[in-house]
């Protein structure tokens, strides 16, 4: 089975690989953090807020996966 031009085996194997953030589940996690943030007025809303950004920056350009690194 392929899935745009990669095998299935390897998608499966970056889901898995901790060397990864999968960019969707962080842009629902910091989301989740940045609401907390606001409503408990952490301070760190401000970093919180440029890391949502970034990660929704890369969800619009179709990006998947971001290296950790």
């Amino acid at each position: 089975m392929k899935w745009l031009g990669r095998d299935l085996g390897q998608r499966v194997w970056a889901m898995m690989d901790d060397r990864l953030w999968n960019v969707g589940a962080q842009v629902s996690r910091l989301q989740r953090e940045c609401d907390d943030a606001e409503w408990n007025d952490d301070p760190r809303l401000a970093y919180l807020a440029r890391e949502l950004e970034y990660f929704k920056e890369l969800d619009k350009a179709g990006v998947v996966y971001e290296p950790k690194f």
